[in-house]
């Protein structure tokens, strides 16, 4: 190229002007026929007499072009739309080898805290995980972000749209392939079946819930350190007062609204009640394993539950894993968690899901962190 127009190695020079040879060809006239048909000469008017009308596309072509082009890229970035995907299944499968059909064996409250364990740890992956790896990815688009605005190539509240949109199946994807699995290997309850749907429902809210405070922070902070640290912050502190790491009833009062805007709690108020509330395993309480016989060792103590002889060690007291999980001194209580909530547990995180995704298609439309 340079020797053609004299300016290479031979550093011969060329009476030829590119520039007008160029606007006589049939590419120019090809890319200015291009141009008028994708943005007319009358757009200028437009712009100049209102803004609304300073779009070409309207708003809601907006949004499907955009939605388009974030499709075709998560498909094509792998290290975030993908691995997020693969990584929260292999956890979900790790978490399953480990607690794998335990719903046969709960004999003592300590099988039933372990069960209890498990389902924290999964909502703790689906939490943490989707708010680390949105915030990164988030910010890697922000300088084309800002240069497509300015240009105002679209309005910002469609870009923040086709944000969120973008993100729905890709969560379903991960809810689908990291808990059916998990659910079975487990053994969570199947009888009644709805349970089953129920676990997936919830967990598909919270799930979102938490991707979509991930996007949050990722708007309104200036920078991905800052954003990550606040993410996760916000999520440990919740997940600290959801009920389970701190039981409700000795929550000092003072902090007790941590504990009701916890969407930790909620989920798992929902996963966990709507499993025990099936189970009347008989346990022994505070130590020792049931034995079901009517002839009890020596050390042991005889008590009927569900017409049924059950043996536990002198000092524990025999009951139903369903009645200790919601007693007073674990799970239950006056603020503890209850299965006449199950619905509020699903309107509570529906609610969550439509804050953040509202807040951040607002706050990305209207904070510009770019100082140039």
């Amino acid at each position: 190229m340079l020797s053609v127009i004299g300016a290479g190695v031979a550093s011969q020079r060329t009476s030829l002007d590119f520039s007008v040879i160029y606007k006589r060809s049939d590419m120019y006239r090809s890319q200015i026929e291009e141009l008028e048909r994708q943005m007319p000469l009358d757009w200028l008017e437009g712009v100049s007499a209102s803004k609304s009308n300073a779009y070409v596309r309207t708003f809601w072509s907006q949004i499907g072009y955009l939605c388009r082009r974030n499709f075709v890229e998560y498909w094509r970035t792998h290290s975030y739309a993908m691995y997020r995907i693969l990584v929260v299944a292999g956890l979900a499968l790790l978490i399953s080898f480990a607690f794998i059909d335990k719903r046969g064996v709960l004999t003592s409250s300590a099988d039933v805290q372990s069960w209890v364990s498990s389902i924290m740890i999964m909502v703790s992956v689906l939490g943490n995980y989707n708010i680390v790896t949105i915030i990164p990815f988030v910010f890697t688009h922000k300088a084309l972000y800002y240069r497509e605005r300015a240009s105002r190539m679209y309005s910002p509240y469609a870009y923040a749209i086709g944000n969120n949109l973008v993100e729905d199946p890709y969560i379903v994807a991960e809810v689908l392939l990291s808990l059916i699995v998990y659910y079975f290997m487990i053994g969570y309850v199947t009888d009644p079946l709805w349970t089953f749907f129920y676990f997936l429902l919830i967990s598909w809210l919270f799930t979102q819930a938490m991707t979509f405070l991930g996007l949050f922070f990722a708007v309104v902070m200036p920078d991905a350190a800052s954003a990550q640290v606040f993410g996760m912050l916000t999520s440990q502190v919740l997940g600290l007062f959801s009920g389970i790491m701190v039981l409700p009833s000795v929550i000092p009062g003072y902090l007790k609204w941590i504990y009701y805007i916890s969407p930790q709690r909620w989920v798992q108020e929902g996963l966990i009640t709507t499993q025990f509330e099936f189970l009347e395993n008989p346990i022994c309480v505070p130590t020792g394993s049931a034995i079901v016989s009517s002839d009890c060792p020596d050390t042991y103590v005889n008590t009927t539950i569900n017409q049924q002889n059950v043996c536990c060690p002198r000092g524990s007291l025999a009951m139903t894993a369903r009645d200790f999980v919601g007693s007073e001194t674990f799970l239950g209580g006056p603020d503890g968690y209850k299965f006449e909530w199950r619905f509020y547990d699903l309107i509570f995180l529906a609610s969550v899901v439509f804050v953040a995704r509202t807040l951040g298609i607002f706050f990305q439309a209207k904070i510009n962190h770019n100082k140039r």
